[in-house]
């Protein structure tokens, strides 16, 4: 063929039994990732977000105290962690919410502004979002005694995400047995 005779050189050829003509060579190994934050960088990006987790964190403050710009500091967590740094805030505020919901008896209006949401019905679209059920129904499964630690724990006693995702809006509709 024409193209065995111009890359016949470059080529591998391989029995057509194994339903390749030519190899090109083995592709490059995937790359490491490159660009993320420092190890003491993340530490106090991650410090600063936790320390006001409850309110409002502007970016440009967290990427000045990691002595970069915020165009620059948002890639970089987003390689660390793998989170974009908005993403990983409202997972650490869905997380204190679990906490609060399974330990406190706070209004969900109150778990809401003491995790930095704008109000319950924000916390309750994340959470949705985030945990696969609504923070009333997540706690009204839980209880107040803390003994399922997450929606993880909670969905590995009904074997299945889904199954509790049913049975959680089962219960809400006062169909569960």
């Amino acid at each position: 063929m024409l193209i065995d005779r111009f890359y016949g050189p470059l080529c591998v050829p391989i029995p057509e039994s194994q339903g390749v003509r030519v190899v090109w060579g083995t592709p490059p190994p995937p790359a490491e990732p490159r660009g993320g934050l420092a190890p003491w960088q993340l530490r106090r990006a991650q410090e600063l977000l936790h320390e006001k987790l409850s309110t409002k964190v502007p970016l440009h403050s967290v990427a000045a105290a990691c002595r970069l710009s915020v165009s620059h500091f948002a890639r970089a967590f987003k390689v660390s962690t793998g989170v974009a740094p908005h993403r990983w805030l409202m997972l650490e505020r869905v997380a204190k919410a679990r906490s609060l919901l399974a330990g406190s008896p706070m209004s969900l209006a109150e778990i809401a502004l003491a995790c930095g949401f704008a109000d319950q019905s924000h916390l309750s679209r994340v959470f949705l979002r985030t945990e696969g059920v609504s923070p009333g129904a997540w706690r009204r499964y839980t209880g107040f005694d803390g003994e399922v630690s997450s929606v993880t724990d909670a969905a590995a006693d009904c074997h299945a995400p889904v199954a509790f995702a049913a049975h959680v809006t089962a219960v809400e509709r006062g169909d569960a047995t």
